[in-house]
């Protein structure tokens, strides 16, 4: 779905972005991971949009993200259940 595809972006570049901001970096797993997940979004959105989306999600803060990946989640539920 386009949609998970567009949200995996925002998400993994909030990710980064906030793991950058504090200087941390991610488990070598985590990595492994979250870069097959991201190669999927942008095999799904192409190059540019998928950058397009990182680069805004670099751009949340802690809450904006947090907020942002509850939204959906509670939106998914309310479709299934």
């Amino acid at each position: 779905m386009e949609g998970d595809s567009e949200q995996a972006a925002l998400l993994a570049g909030a990710a980064e972005g906030l793991r950058r901001r504090v200087g941390l970096q991610a488990w070598p797993l985590r990595r492994r991971e979250e870069a097959e997940l991201a190669a999927q979004a942008r095999q799904a959105l192409g190059a540019d949009r998928f950058g397009q989306l990182s680069a805004a999600g670099a751009q949340l803060t802690q809450q904006e993200a947090v907020a942002t990946a509850r939204n959906r989640r509670a939106a998914s539920t309310s479709l299934t259940g």
